[in-house]
């Protein structure tokens, strides 16, 4: 769907690495790039309700810092992401649309 960005591939890491906060609502993740411990963080509120639009943009942020982005950069990219998101939510989308059309070719 164009309003999240791709998805880490089936088996990456990042999919381990998510941990979800049900209390806080968030998203978070702990990854080591060159010896440098990066965290990340994304909420379910800044993803417009939506969980799984969370864990697709953190999995997705995951996957730039490891290629080597800087986290400002990664930083800026959950940004554009949950902009996107949000503007398709404005103009009627169902954020879990990515979700169930995942579970349909499942």
């Amino acid at each position: 769907a164009d309003f999240l960005p791709e998805d880490a591939p089936v088996g990456h890491s990042a999919y381990d690495k998510i941990k979800f906060d049900e209390h806080k609502g968030r998203a978070q993740a702990k990854v080591d790039i060159d010896g440098t411990r990066m965290n990340f963080q994304i909420t379910v509120a800044l993803c417009s309700g939506s969980r799984h639009a969370a864990n697709v943009i953190l999995r997705a942020m995951l996957v730039k810092a490891e290629s080597g982005c800087s986290k400002q950069d990664v930083e800026t990219f959950k940004k554009e992401c949950c902009q996107r998101l949000s503007a398709w939510k404005k103009r009627g989308g169902d954020e879990n649309a990515a979700e169930k059309a995942a579970a349909v070719s499942a």
